[in-house]
């Protein structure tokens, strides 16, 4: 049975990384193609396979935010939030991509997708500390 689980986790895995970090997203309100405006790199407390709460306000109060993919310390988990928005309506979401980086290859541990009001003021006060 722990077999199962594991290899349907990772299909799983597999089509949420094509989904949230490749797709050509349709907007639920006007059927535009989204497009990402901006991705943010924040660093996670958790490392390898460790399970972490996979809220809004988990990310808000885990996250640090860093430049590049060359500040993930070996081994630590880091994820992309992806900032979405709709060029039909202006519907803005954000995307959020957990990864682990090994070599320079990025396997998706987690994705999660929030409505951008739920993270806008997060989102902009961490741009002023850049």
């Amino acid at each position: 049975m722990g077999a199962i689980l594991k290899h349907l986790s990772a299909i799983l895995i597999h089509c949420m990384q094509n989904h949230l970090y490749n797709s050509k997203e349709q907007c639920k309100n006007c059927k535009a193609t989204l497009e990402v405006r901006e991705s943010i790199l924040y660093v996670l407390p958790c490392r390898f396979d460790e399970q972490h709460e996979e809220t809004a306000q988990y990310y808000m109060h885990n996250t640090v935010r860093i430049e590049d993919e060359s500040q993930i310390p070996t081994g630590q988990r880091a994820c992309y939030f992806n900032i979405v928005i709709c060029p039909g309506c202006g519907e803005r979401q954000v995307n959020i991509v957990d990864f682990l980086q090994v070599r320079e290859q990025k396997i998706i541990k987690a994705g999660s997708r929030y409505p951008y009001s739920v993270l806008k003021n997060y989102i902009e006060n961490n741009q002023k500390e850049i």
